[in-house]
């Protein structure tokens, strides 16, 4: 975890994207549009193509909640998606080549995804 601002977060790629994933308790209150700018801003921020404001609902469900660079509400990203589900392996303890794990993330209207994360890689340092 690196800390910005006095918020936590974890910057991760796929496929050419990279998202930010904050933990959304840290930012309750928020104006997570406005956050979100000054956030994913490449030149006086991190930089980043979005922000994940992820709430944790069990080790391998949560909900997730995406704001693009500029700000606007995302619908959802596959590749945003996709890192919050690495970091979410990882963080249950998951390696490389150590086998599968099996989570749901949904999105705003309940919709969500459910599936198994293969061997893929995630650097945790």
């Amino acid at each position: 975890m690196i800390e910005y601002d006095g918020i936590e977060f974890t910057k991760a790629h796929a496929c050419g994207n990279d998202f930010l994933i904050v933990d959304a308790g840290q930012v309750d209150g928020r104006d997570l549009a406005r956050l979100s700018r000054e956030l994913c801003a490449r030149t006086t921020g991190i930089g980043a193509d979005g922000v994940e404001y992820l709430t944790q609902t069990s080790e391998r469900e949560g909900r997730i909640h995406l704001y693009n660079a500029d700000g606007s509400r995302g619908e959802i990203s596959g590749n945003g998606t996709r890192c919050v589900a690495a970091w979410m392996a990882y963080q249950a303890g998951l390696r490389v080549g150590e086998g599968e794990v099996e989570g749901v993330v949904r999105g705003d209207a309940g919709a969500g995804a459910s599936g198994r994360l293969g061997a893929g890689g995630f650097d945790g340092g």
